[in-house]
């Protein structure tokens, strides 16, 4: 089953930016001449942005820094690295 780790869409609340971050699970399959697919998603954390810092706080209670968190999900470097808030 293919595996996508993502980030969700930004949302503004006062001086903060609230990014959610999910992995999402799918595949499909073609039984005789029907094509089947399945997936879903889950909430791994969500990514708080302020005016000088960014914090990621996971679905299990940890408080990670962006490069903690892109070390656990290298394919969200990038990404992520595009969040650091500007000093």
């Amino acid at each position: 089953m293919a595996k996508k780790t993502e980030l969700g869409n930004a949302l503004s609340v006062g001086g903060l930016t609230i990014v959610p971050v999910a992995v999402t699970f799918g595949d499909t399959r073609q039984v005789e001449d029907r094509v089947m697919a399945v997936g879903y998603s889950e909430a791994l954390a969500v990514i708080v942005i302020g005016p000088s810092s960014a914090e990621v706080l996971t679905v299990s209670g940890d408080i990670l820094s962006l490069e903690e968190f892109g070390d656990l999900y290298p394919e969200l470097e990038e990404q992520l690295h595009r969040l650091r808030p500007q000093s």
